[in-house]
């Protein structure tokens, strides 16, 4: 195995010590000729220098003791061996002393001339011993500050900085610098202790081969003692020579299978034979250096990561930031579209908020007239520049490809403006599955260009203009034929109520007519089975007159109702004996068809001010309606209440039962329900809707429900308190019977 340079020291100061031990006992005369025979084994690894240094140690002893010993080498191993062989020999010198006292031998006194050499040669074997003891020391207190130091910080230039100057110190070295592999054949020096007088090499670029990657990755040391006699490129050497190296040592500092750069030591004054421990000694600061950038590149990766992280999070906020601005402006837009059905006020308000939520300098919307094809600019919000003409023109002369939008694809490029330059135009189509309906046209600055996310909401923003502008037209398009229908309605409503007024004096007549007929059938003596004939036909002349007369009367109140022409007049009464006085035209009818009635008043009900007449009407036709259409054996119940200033009547009929999809239309015109009058009491159609007309006239509400075979219709009528007298009118007029 290949020893270090510390432990080939180590060994020579061992044969050092023996040498001078035994030299010692012989010259003394302590020790009788071939007594000790001194056994050192001597290893093939030595170098050259060592092999010389120990064969003048063998001869001095040989001279001394005459060649009269058996001489061999022995190997010492370490510094703790080194330590324990010198209290060895110090023992055995103190042993052989004793021993030779206890024999009473006479000492051996040799010349003054060898004494002093012995004495001298112990004093230099101590001085050797402590001198070696003193720099393992210091190179292990220096090794173990720059461990410590590069645990503590992870500032590399100012670890790199320390270490070359404690090594300089240490070394005695003129100069100490750490340089750095930049290219295979460049390096470039970090960090320099230079001694004074001398000039730096910082931040110099080395273009040495002997100091380039190729060369430091044989992983050799370099330790040359005079420049100007080692074996060296002459290039090398003069450039060397040129920042006055004498002699150096370079020592490769590896990260992983890789170097990264070099240790050096220069001398500058005088050559320097650089000692093994010194080289070691380097090795082992390569070793803590490689650890000190191996954690700094550790450190840098780590920052460097965190950093770019802490970029990501920001970009990805202000990303995100963005996506819910634009999401809030979508929102807006949306509400306002969807709160409007004016095509116009639409897009005024969608350019306004797209044009300020984007920050762009012009917005403008233009719809197309397929029909001309031309473009029609509507409505633009500009800051700066308007990016359009606000004239209608041919869709030839548009500056937007219109085949290209009618390809659905938007347009982003630019243009010269004649006051502004070049300008950044975003054109997207306002379409729907219908066509092609106008364009959405964004502009800026030609150094600021639209992103994904800007392009994608005003695409959505133009969707929208398409969805809402549809919208609005079919709206308009609604509004046009509800007008329409509101147009015929009337005229029929006139044409109607006309019909009515021209009708009523004819029935009036023939009704009167009729009359006389009746009274000569009386007078005349006519065959029986005769007169029974007539009075059978007059009979259903004087019913159908009686329905005719009924209808024109009920189409003469909606005229009057629409043309709002009878007033309001409030009576008080008390609401309970009201309803029982006007139930009793329906006695004999109930009785005939077996159904009962019942009515029943909340005591909260007291005395009301309403408009008889209307409220009259209401309650008979609903009377009217519950008759006819409750089976017998069934009941009708009529119910009041009230609250602080609503009246609630609901006329409440058995066995019958009407669905839901019905209860709006049963309160049309002329509307019957089908399959409805399995009794075939027949109508106009009319009641409910006049009912509906007359609750509608005195300020209320009426609704009907109707499930498991029972039918409601409830009125909600205003209660007028300040209308209602001190003292209760009986009711006096009579209610005419059915």
């Amino acid at each position: 195995m290949k020893r270090g340079p510390s432990q080939v020291r180590l060994r020579v100061l061992a044969l050092v010590l023996y040498g001078l031990v035994l030299g010692n006992a012989m010259l003394s005369g302590l020790v009788p000729r071939g007594a000790i025979a001194l056994i050192l084994l001597l290893e093939l690894g030595f170098q050259p220098w060592v092999r010389r240094w120990i064969q003048e140690i063998l001869k001095l002893v040989e001279a001394v003791t005459h060649g009269n010993f058996d001489i061999r080498l022995k190997e010492c191993s370490g510094l703790q061996e080194l330590e324990s062989l010198n209290e060895a020999v110090n023992q055995m010198l103190s042993a052989i002393v004793a021993h030779q006292e206890q024999a009473c031998q006479p000492a051996f006194i040799l010349p003054a001339e060898q004494s002093q050499h012995i004495q001298n040669l112990q004093q230099h074997r101590q001085a050797a011993f402590e001198m070696a003891l003193q720099k393992q020391i210091a190179r292990e207190t220096l090794i173990h500050k720059v461990s410590q130091r590069i645990r503590r910080s992870l500032n590399l230039p100012v670890i790199l900085q320390t270490t070359v100057e404690e090594v300089q110190q240490f070394l005695d070295a003129d100069r100490v610098l750490i340089l750095q592999y930049e290219s295979p054949c460049r390096s470039r020096v970090l960090v320099e202790q230079v001694r004074e007088g001398y000039s730096s090499l910082s931040d110099t670029l080395l273009y040495a081969p002997l100091l380039s990657l190729s060369t430091a990755s044989s992983g050799a040391v370099q330790a040359i003692a005079d420049l100007e006699q080692a074996d060296l490129p002459e290039n090398h050497v003069l450039l060397l020579l040129q920042f006055e190296i004498k002699a150096y040592v370079t020592v490769p500092i590896w990260l992983g299978d890789h170097p990264w750069g070099l240790v050096m030591a220069h001398q500058c004054r005088q050559a320097r034979q650089w000692q093994a421990w010194e080289i070691e000694f380097l090795q082992e600061l390569s070793t803590s250096v490689a650890i000190a950038i191996h954690q700094a590149n550790l450190y840098d990766q780590v920052q460097q990561l965190n950093s770019e992280l802490a970029q990501q999070v920001q970009a990805h906020t202000a990303q995100l930031q963005e996506a819910l601005d634009f999401e809030a402006l979508l929102k807006r837009i949306t509400d306002r579209v969807r709160d409007s059905l004016d095509e116009s006020q639409i897009l005024q308000s969608v350019v306004q908020e797209l044009a300020q939520g984007l920050g762009v300098g012009s917005c403008l919307t233009a719809t197309y007239d397929l029909a001309t094809h031309t473009v029609i600019p509507q409505y633009e919000y500009t800051t700066f520049f308007s990016s359009i003409s606000h004239r209608v023109m041919p869709l030839a002369q548009s500056s937007s490809p219109y085949q290209q939008l009618l390809c659905e694809q938007y347009l982003h490029y630019c243009e010269y403006h004649p006051i502004w330059g070049r300008i950044s135009l975003l054109v997207c189509p306002i379409l729907d599955d219908q066509g092609v309906l106008g364009e959405l046209r964004l502009a800026t600055f030609a150094n600021r260009t639209f992103d994904e996310l800007q392009i994608r909401v005003a695409q959505q923003v133009a969707n929208q203009c398409a969805i809402a502008i549809r919208q609005a037209r079919l709206y308009q398009s609604a509004q046009r034929q509800v007008q329409e229908l509101e147009r015929l309605n009337q005229l029929k409503d006139d044409f109607l109520s006309t019909v009515s007024h021209e009708l009523r004096t004819p029935m009036a007549n023939i009704r009167m007519a009729m009359q006389m007929m009746d009274l000569l059938l009386k007078q005349a003596e006519l065959p029986e089975h005769i007169s029974l004939a007539l009075q059978q036909y007059l009979g259903v002349l004087e019913m159908e007159g009686d329905r005719e007369m009924a209808l024109i009367n009920d189409l003469l109140e909606f005229s009057c109702l629409d043309a709002k022409t009878e007033p309001i007049l409030p009576t008080c009464i008390e609401l309970k004996t009201w309803l029982s006085h006007l139930s009793e035209a329906f006695t004999a009818r109930l009785q005939a068809q077996n159904q009962t009635l019942t009515i029943q008043v909340a005591d909260s009900v007291g005395t009301v001010a309403i408009d008889l007449s209307h409220l009259e009407h209401i309650l008979m036709e609903l009377f009217n309606n519950a008759c006819k259409y409750t089976p017998p054996g069934e009941g009708i119940a009529i119910a009041a209440h009230a609250d602080t200033s609503t009246l609630h009547i609901s006329v409440i009929n058995a066995g019958v039962e009407i669905q839901t999809t019905e209860f709006e239309r049963v309160f049309e015109k002329f509307y019957r329900i089908p399959n409805g009058d399995p009794w075939k009491h027949g109508g106009t159609g009319l009641g409910l809707a006049l009912v509906k007309k007359r609750v509608t006239y005195l300020g209320g509400a009426i609704e009907v429900t109707s499930t498991h075979e029972r039918t409601i219709f409830t009125i909600h009528l205003p209660l007028n308190p300040a209308a209602c007298c001190n003292t209760f009118f009986p009711i006096t007029q009579d209610v005419p019977s059915l």
